[in-house]
């Protein structure tokens, strides 16, 4: 007799009805307690379940990292698997179950599912039904699968892990119900999913510039490219190779082969009630009251680029990590120009408020943040032409400031430079846009690839030394070359930084006086005195260094003002930089990217592209700009084309954090 019926016949007896009460409410807590307890045991073993799901989803997700042998390993790591000689590597992913019932009282996980992207999902835990299509691989327990392994290993970011269902029984319903001719659900099914994904992050000091990955125009000239699976490796192949990084708005985005990284968040006040920070860039660029030209200009776009010249124009290296995806637009002309210009002590706006008005403000304490590199030779010299000034208006660009690009003309006092184009380093390849899309393909060519000249010659570097160093090559080192261990511009640039525009020992020379029609000797410089600080005599190429001490400003004011006026200043404060400044300005750590494979989710311009290695590369000079006229000589808003040229120089030393994480 089931517990209904006694019940019924219990009720029938009118002898019992005294006790009616007593025994509907026995039956009413016993019911209710019966409730609780089953769901109970339902939701403990939910709970254990999940939390194995999840072990076997971080288990899994802790082997991707789109390489080969990807899939299988993460599949071994749930599901175990066997060695060549069908020994067992590892054992599958078990948990014991505690109220369940099965083959067997463990939880087991059903099957894997991988996936190249973990789309949105409105739909419930256990489903997750909303990503079908973006499945690239499928494993099962018992050893089917569904898809190609080898192809998805080099695709999957994310891995769902499914368990097999369990089956908890509600006791006191399976009791009420026995003998019942209605019964309800006596069990309950548990079932749960859980996703993962591999986090990679990069922590070092990285550039906000850009680069997609030059492997695949590279790989005719190397000699085995299959050798070096690691980029950073193959690349090391081509140490001192230098390149030309197109910005252009007039070729489309193909020809945007340098990118730059999304700007963070921007703020006007912080914690203080609108007090500015100063210890960092991000405290400079990120907050409207401090940004150079940030209170200038409600335009969004206008800001938006003013806080990307900010952030690429710093000079203090800042140790940030990034992930493994990057969100990034194309470098812009004008930002790439204006911000990069900086290095070598040109200021457009609104990077020139740096030095036009924040001397004697509370920001004085941030400009060495922004100081140019210790050696700013740039093949251009300045001048004070007020035809220059004038011409310029007050858009987006120039704002006809003193200290503009433009200022910079290929002579002074008449005598013409030997480098009339910025390009006192430049391989011939590399000299004008035609000659750059035929660089060469191949070893015996002029470059290596399209966009990418050869590494310079022995005779190149001491041909360079030669030409912009005479008075250290005669006087200094006695005629002798550069040495064996220059092998790159890199390296030139650490010799001119550090040797060559030092004194070893008293420089002095004579002229012939026709006033007194006699020799006069005129010292120079005296043993250990810098010959140029990042003095603007850095600029000419056949007077580099004369070897007169210049500070960097403190002889080149404009003509309508005092030289003790800071204002007037064509330039950084001599003051605030150390001779001997150990900042290495034209050194940067930029990501590479895959730019075959980057997305445009909302079609707006901002990319996600993946990282794929890090490398230093070396600012060769400022950026060529081509303005709409065809020449150099317009505000930055009419720069339709900017090239920057670098070289590399080696691998980045970052370090690599990977670990698994639950995503859903």
């Amino acid at each position: 007799m089931s517990v209904v019926a006694y019940l019924k016949e219990y009720l029938a007896e009118k002898t019992a009805s005294m006790a009616t009460q007593v025994v509907m409410f026995s039956v009413l807590l016993f019911g209710t307690s019966g409730v609780v307890l089953d769901f109970g045991r339902v939701y403990s073993e939910h709970s254990i379940m999940q939390s194995f799901t999840d072990q076997a989803a971080l288990a899994a997700a802790a082997e991707l990292g789109r390489t080969p042998g990807s899939i299988g390993r993460a599949v071994d790591a749930v599901f175990g698997g066997l060695d060549a000689e069908g020994n067992d590597l590892a054992a599958p992913l078990t948990k014991g179950a505690v109220f369940s019932s099965g083959e067997d009282n463990q939880f087991n996980i059903s099957h894997l599912v991988f996936l190249s992207d973990l789309g949105a999902d409105d739909g419930a835990q256990s489903s997750m039904t909303g990503i079908q299509s973006d499945i690239v691989y499928v494993a099962f327990a018992d050893g089917g699968s569904n898809g190609d392994q080898s192809t998805a290993a080099l695709e999957a970011k994310y891995v769902i892990a499914v368990a097999q269902e369990r089956s908890v029984s509600n006791t006191l319903i399976s009791l009420i119900n026995s003998g019942a001719e209605t019964s309800a659900a006596n069990s309950n099914i548990v079932r749960t999913v859980a996703a993962a994904t591999k986090q990679v992050n990069y922590c070092g000091e990285f550039s906000n510039l850009v680069m997609c990955s030059p492997r695949s125009a590279m790989e005719a000239a190397h000699p085995d490219p299959s050798s070096a699976a690691d980029l950073g490796e193959f690349m090391g192949y081509f140490e001192g190779a230098r390149f030309a990084h197109i910005t252009d708005y007039t070729n489309g985005s193909e020809q945007h082969r340098l990118y730059r990284r999304r700007n963070p968040a921007m703020g006007s006040t912080d914690d203080n009630g609108g007090l500015i920070s100063l210890e960092g860039v991000s405290d400079i660029c990120n907050r409207l009251t401090s940004l150079p030209g940030g209170l200038s200009t409600s335009d969004t776009d206008t800001l938006e680029r003013y806080q990307a010249i900010c952030h690429l124009a710093a000079a203090t290296p800042r140790d940030h990590c990034i992930g493994e995806t990057l969100e990034i637009v194309a470098a812009e002309p004008e930002v790439i120009t204006t911000a990069l210009n900086v290095a070598f002590n040109m200021w457009d706006a609104p990077a020139n408020e740096v030095i036009h008005d924040w001397p004697g403000t509370t920001l004085a304490t941030a400009m060495p943040l922004f100081q140019p590199d210790r050696l700013i030779m740039k093949g251009k010299v300045w001048e004070t032409d007020q035809a220059v000034r004038l011409a310029t208006s007050n858009a987006f660009g120039l704002g006809g400031n003193d200290s503009s690009r433009l200022h910079y003309k290929p002579f002074i006092d008449g005598l013409e430079s030997s480098s009339t184009d910025f390009d006192l380093i430049l391989p011939a390849c590399l000299r004008s846009a035609t000659a750059q899309a035929q660089c060469g393909t191949g070893p015996s060519s002029p470059g290596i690839a399209p966009y990418i000249g050869s590494p310079a010659t022995t005779t190149a570097l001491n041909a360079f030394y030669q030409d912009n160093y005479p008075n250290h090559f005669a006087y200094v080192s006695g005629n002798v070359g550069v040495g064996p261990s220059v092998l790159s511009f890199f390296d030139v640039y650490l010799q001119e930084r550090d040797i060559w525009t030092h004194a070893t020992t008293q420089l002095s020379s004579s002229f012939f006086d026709f006033t007194t029609y006699q020799f006069v000797t005129v010292t120079h410089a005296n043993a250990g005195d810098p010959l140029t600080m990042s003095g603007e005599d850095a600029s000419l190429a056949d007077q580099t260094p004369f070897p007169e001490y210049l500070n960097q400003t403190a002889d080149l004011y404009i003509d309508t003002g005092p030289a003790s006026d800071a204002s007037n200043s064509v330039g950084y404060d001599s003051n605030l930089v150390d001779p001997d400044d150990p900042t290495t300005r034209r050194r940067m750590s930029i990501p590479l990217v895959d730019c075959s494979g980057m997305t445009d989710p909302d079609g707006d311009g901002i990319f996600d592209a993946d990282v794929l290695e890090f490398v230093d590369m070396y600012l060769m000079q400022p950026p060529r700009p081509v303005c709409l006229n065809g020449t150099d000589q317009c505000n930055n808003a009419d720069i339709v084309s900017s090239t920057v040229f670098t070289e590399f120089v080696e691998k980045t030393v970052y370090i690599k954090n990977t670990f698994p994480e639950l995503v859903r």
